[in-house]
């Protein structure tokens, strides 16, 4: 079957399908579910999942911003940095920071909430599927990976985090904890992973040495080092 005509399968059977339906449908048809198309979706309204008004996520940046070893870094790289309000915060501690999401339309809004600051550079990049090309000093990957749709994905995407860290780099993880993993997490509705799976399995990765954890009910924020070339 063509990856067309499996996709056409997937949107006729979707209709009228709760969403922890819709995305078990697409993944059993050997589809993503978390396309570049459902962020664009969900970016057509600024801010869509509160980040810059609910109290939860101010509680959760603050921890995040927290966490990060050290004062300042030579080049910094925010996976899925959405409209760039933690690049924000971030740009005041690295020479160099590029901020990478699939959707156009929150990377538009990102570069306007940023446009004066030059040591700032956003691209439109998704860790699934994507090589990251540059090495980096700091990698944050905040509510990312809970998107991957299989183990394979998400190691994949991990192997390629860590691979881009400098020796002595820093990598730090910010995820949701979700029901089946945690009692006190949140419902997953159409995710497969949260923090508890993500976080272990980078801690397994041979080349990266555990930093710091934090875990909260409802999220968790892990750093590690990276320890071999």
């Amino acid at each position: 079957m063509s990856v067309r005509s499996a996709l056409g399968r997937v949107r006729a059977a979707l209709h009228g399908v709760t969403t922890a339906g819709r995305a078990r449908l697409a993944r059993m048809f050997g589809a993503r579910y978390f396309t570049a198309e459902y962020f664009e979706k969900r970016f057509e309204q600024p801010d869509p999942w509160g980040f810059e008004h609910r109290e939860y996520e101010q509680r959760k940046y603050a921890k995040t911003l927290a966490a990060i070893p050290s004062a300042r870094y030579g080049r910094v790289l925010e996976v899925a940095c959405a409209e760039g309000l933690l690049t924000q915060s971030l740009a005041e501690r690295g020479d160099v920071v590029v901020g990478t999401d699939v959707s156009d339309r929150a990377l538009t809004r990102a570069r306007g909430r940023l446009a004066g600051r030059p040591n700032v550079r956003f691209e439109r990049s998704d860790v699934f599927t994507d090589p990251i090309t540059e090495h980096f000093d700091l990698v944050v990957a905040s509510e990312v990976l809970c998107f991957a749709e299989s183990i394979p994905m998400l190691d994949a995407a991990l192997e390629r985090l860590a691979g881009c860290l400098e020796h002595g780099g820093h990598l730090v993880l910010v995820h949701l904890r979700i029901a089946p993993e945690h009692p006190g997490g949140w419902p997953p509705v159409d995710l497969l992973f949260g923090a508890d799976v993500i976080h272990r399995r980078a801690a397994r990765l041979p080349g990266l040495a555990p930093v710091s954890d934090q875990w909260e009910d409802r999220y968790a924020v892990s750093v590690f080092r990276r320890v071999t070339e």
